[in-house]
């Protein structure tokens, strides 16, 4: 009789077991975002709209832990440069256990008629300084990899775009491809020599980084921002992103 209760029992556990792990209305594990910039007027705008409950001094870098609209979020100031993106991103994977990252940051118009203060959503990121063609690469592939673009998320792109048409209907929006490379300010001449290699739309110092990082740990990721100074905030780059966080 006890063997008959005992296998009942366990027959139960595991009826259970299957239900709440496999079943088709079960919960899947809620996302935890990485928030990522090298602009501290945009890591300021982006504070304002968070619930800061924590932060943390990781090689030198501040990371912000809390939440937005009770999304569990981590948001870091990285320093310029693709290493020190590149370094943030890791972090935010490796010891915070981010499932998708979200760039916001400011960059430099590649084209003329790109304007300043527009809103940009990046399709990919290039490293346009990587050149290990001596080698056998093409200019800007990464060995390893097979890629000289590293695409972002289709559903956290499409998901930017539907936002800022209800958010920020009155802003210029661009959909670009992001060049990245270690200088600051680029001469005519190198501009000009990256819209002819990599058909690049706009420039900063960090995006591509975070492409590559997110590309290898399989991280869906997006880039953000607005075609300005290093240090004009545009507030409607905060807004999409406690937006981007609600619907995904």
């Amino acid at each position: 009789m006890k063997r008959k209760l005992i296998a009942v029992f366990l027959m139960l556990i595991m009826l259970c077991t299957c239900l709440v792990g496999c079943g088709g209305n079960s919960a899947s594990p809620k996302d935890k975002y990485g928030i990522i910039s090298s602009s501290e007027a945009e890591v300021e705008q982006i504070k304002k709209i968070m619930k800061v409950e924590d932060e943390k001094e990781v090689s030198e870098m501040t990371f912000y832990l809390g939440t937005i609209k009770g999304e569990n979020v981590v948001l870091v100031k990285n320093e310029l440069g693709k290493v020190n993106a590149a370094l943030a991103t890791q972090i935010l994977l490796d010891k915070f256990g981010v499932t998708k990252i979200i760039g916001a940051d400011c960059f430099t118009s590649l084209k003329d008629d790109y304007e300043e203060g527009s809103l940009v959503v990046a399709r990919d990121t290039i490293q346009s300084d990587f050149d290990a063609s001596g080698a056998g690469y093409a200019v800007a592939e990464i060995p390893d990899t097979g890629l000289g673009a590293f695409a972002t998320d289709v559903d956290l792109h499409k998901s930017a775009l539907d936002i800022i048409k209800k958010e920020a209907s009155g802003a210029t929006v661009y959909e670009v491809s992001i060049c990245s490379g270690d200088k600051y300010e680029l001469s005519k001449a190198e501009i000009d020599k990256i819209v002819e290699d990599h058909d690049g739309d706009v420039y900063d110092m960090d995006s591509a980084a975070i492409g590559q990082v997110c590309y290898l740990s399989g991280t869906p990721y997006i880039i953000i921002g607005t075609i300005s100074g290093p240090e004009t905030p545009n507030e409607n780059v905060a807004k999409i992103v406690q937006k981007l966080v609600e619907v995904e």
